[in-house]
């Protein structure tokens, strides 16, 4: 009798893997079209008015795509027991070397974070518009390139802790049994404790938190200077007000996607669960706003939707209004919608 019951234990857990990996490859299958759809659409169909904005789309859509690219190389897993947090993959990297799929997770951290940072920059850009008019391209360039500065130091102290396969298999092997770990490559940090390492672990965890505060104080910023000028606008602007509105909601939440990852190491720290599934999800969950990114772009930005798929483009007809002409009017008017 416990024989047939771990037999079926093992068929439920085979199955929901290949219907976890099928499902993973479908979302990362849509997210790098899109993406790439985006990418071709801003260098096909930006207007001379949006070329300030277009740097930010461009940027996001870019990284967005490279974070798809590496979440496929990588197919991790997160696991992580006590004070040891390795990070596993048996993706493509790992016929590279077990060092090559470190160096890919370090730098789709970056990205991640990236994701996060140009976010903000959507958001800032829009606060210095409200106030000051046109931001430029050049200087919009700059921040996004001073972005990635805050995370060299964290950079460096990663490949500092760094420790490989055989000082972590061990741990693996305690909860998962001999030869988990067999078929990944496996990198990390042994004790999250130490100073270094609790910066590596730490520097990921309050750049997010600092930029979900700075995010949600700007969207009410921004959005309540969009309340005052209601009642001021004609019914096109209206409505491009109302998609700017969804806009930024949206994106504004984006981010707390990162925050099942956040439980999730708490809860394996604690020893309260552990599941190759659940390992696996904090990438696959984190990579949801690059997903999500190139669609709210397709679909609400109007001399983009052309290259829409026609299936999701005949949905979009009253989702926003006409592209404004060109001149200092339009300019004002584009930068009310975006």
């Amino acid at each position: 009798m416990r024989s047939r019951c771990r037999t079926r234990s093992s068929r439920c857990r085979s199955r929901c893997r290949m219907l976890y990996h099928l499902m993973n490859h479908v979302l990362m299958g849509f997210g790098v079209s899109f993406n790439a759809l985006a990418l071709l659409a801003i260098a096909r169909n930006t207007p001379p008015p949006m070329r300030d904005y277009s740097i930010i789309i461009f940027n996001t859509s870019l990284n967005d795509l490279w974070t798809m690219a590496l979440h496929l190389l990588l197919n991790g897993r997160l696991f992580i027991l006590d004070k040891v947090v390795a990070h596993m993959s048996n993706g493509p990297c790992r016929f590279v070397s077990n060092f090559f799929c470190s160096v890919m997770y370090e730098i789709n951290h970056q990205a991640i974070m990236q994701t996060c940072s140009l976010i903000a920059i959507s958001f800032w850009k829009r606060t210095l518009t409200e106030d000051k008019g046109s931001v430029g391209w050049c200087r919009l360039q700059i921040a996004i390139l001073l972005a990635y500065i805050p995370h060299v130091p964290q950079t460096f102290a990663f490949f500092v802790t760094l420790h490989q396969r055989e000082t972590l298999e061990s741990f693996i092997s305690s909860v998962y049994g001999p030869g988990d770990a067999d078929e990944y490559a496996v990198g990390g940090i042994i004790d999250a404790s130490e100073p270094l390492s609790a910066y590596v672990i730490g520097h990921f965890l309050m750049f997010a938190t600092i930029m979900y505060t700075y995010i949600f104080f700007k969207r009410r910023a921004v959005l309540g200077a969009l309340a005052e000028r209601a009642g001021k606008m004609s019914s096109k602007t209206r409505e491009m007000h109302q998609s700017l509105v969804k806009v930024l909601s949206i994106h504004s939440l984006l981010p707390t996607c990162t925050m099942f990852g956040f439980v999730s190491m708490f809860i394996q720290m604690a020893d309260v669960y552990h599941s190759v599934e659940l390992e696996r999800s904090i990438y696959t969950i984190a990579t949801f706003p690059s997903i999500v990114n190139p669609v709210l772009t397709l679909y609400y930005i109007k001399p983009y939707r052309v290259l829409l798929p026609f299936g999701m483009r005949f949905w979009t007809t009253s989702a926003t209004t006409t592209t404004p002409s060109v001149g200092q009017a339009s300019v004002t008017s584009l930068s009310t919608k975006f």
